[in-house]
């Protein structure tokens, strides 16, 4: 096989892949699309449950993922995207997408489909360079 003919290849399996994801869409959308006006509803759950999680409970259906779990979703038409904020105390997973217009503030609006969060309990994690600084302490003493 030539150089092109892997080209070309890539390109339609690529094309097929955009196929089946619109075709996924359209299908979801005809099914379970909620009134207009019905937004997200925001569950929370705590983030033990993320790599187990049943998407067909809330009425999801996962249209990518990654080795770490489903990049997109979609529920009532609508595709949520995964958000990994960075936080010192707590960590979360959510999936939201961007609304139309902005808020009173004039910031952009977002709503979220579901939010997987410890419950602040959990303790915080060490950052790298704290880590670094204690295995340094720890051979020093040896």
């Amino acid at each position: 096989m030539t150089h092109n003919d892997l080209l070309n290849q890539a390109r339609y399996e690529a094309l097929v892949r955009a196929i089946r994801h619109l075709a996924v869409l359209l299908q979801i959308a005809q099914e379970r699309r909620p009134p207009h006006s019905q937004l997200a509803p925001n569950q929370v759950c705590h983030l033990a449950l993320f790599p187990t999680f049943r998407w067909d409970l809330i009425g999801a259906d996962v249209i990518e993922a990654d080795r770490l779990g489903p990049t997109e979703v979609a529920w009532g038409g609508r595709i949520f995207v995964r958000r990994l904020p960075v936080r010192l105390y707590t960590w979360s997973i959510w999936y939201s997408r961007q609304l139309e217009g902005r808020d009173s503030r004039g910031r952009l609006r977002f709503e979220r489909l579901i939010t997987f969060r410890t419950d602040g309990r959990d303790p915080a994690p060490l950052p790298p360079h704290l880590m670094e600084e204690l295995r340094h302490v720890h051979t020093r003493r040896d």
